[in-house]
C-alpha cells in the first residue's frame, strides 16, 4: 500500500474537521428559510445558495409564470447585525421590489399576469465586515 502524500493528508483532515461543520452550518440556513416557506406554499425544489463576499453582488436569473402566487424567500449564516438586501428587476431592469424599503424581510410574495423573466440580485447590507453564506428558496401557492 503506497503512503498518503502529505498534501492529501492535509486535505482529507481539512474535509474531516470542516465538513461536519459546514453540514451543520447549511442545516441551520436551510431551517431559517423553511420556516418562511410552509403551507400554502410549496418549493419549487430548487436550493439556490452562494457565498457572498463583502461589497459582493450575486445575481439569480428566474423565470415566473403567470398566475401563480410566488414566494422567494433569502436567508444566510450572518449574524443578526449583517442584513441581506435582495432585490428583483424585470428584463428591462425594472426594480420591481427591494427588500431594504421594506425592513429587510426576509421573503415576499407576489404574482405576475403574464410569464415573466427575471433577474434577483442578492447582496449584503451597508459596508458587512465579513463573507455569508446565502440562500434562496422559492415556492408557489398551493390553492385548491
Amino acid at each position: 500500500m503506497k503512503p498518503i502524500p502529505t498534501l492529501a493528508r492535509t486535505m482529507l483532515a481539512l474535509a474531516l474537521l470542516l465538513g461536519p461543520a459546514a453540514g451543520i452550518r447549511a442545516q441551520a440556513i436551510d431551517l431559517a428559510c423553511q420556516q418562511y416557506l410552509k403551507a400554502p406554499y410549496i418549493s419549487d425544489g430548487q436550493r439556490y445558495s452562494a457565498e457572498l463576499q463583502p461589497q459582493g453582488l450575486k445575481t439569480f436569473a428566474m423565470t415566473f409564470f403567470g398566475s401563480t402566487t410566488y414566494r422567494v424567500v433569502v436567508c444566510g449564516d450572518n449574524d443578526a447585525r449583517t442584513r441581506l438586501v435582495f432585490k428583483l428587476f424585470d428584463q428591462e431592469r425594472n426594480l420591481l421590489f427591494d427588500n431594504s424599503r421594506h425592513d429587510y424581510t426576509p421573503y415576499w410574495d407576489f404574482e405576475f399576469l403574464h410569464t415573466l423573466e427575471c433577474t434577483l440580485e442578492v447582496s449584503l447590507a451597508g459596508s458587512a465586515p465579513k463573507a455569508c453564506t446565502v440562500l434562496m428558496l422559492v415556492g408557489f401557492a398551493n390553492h385548491p
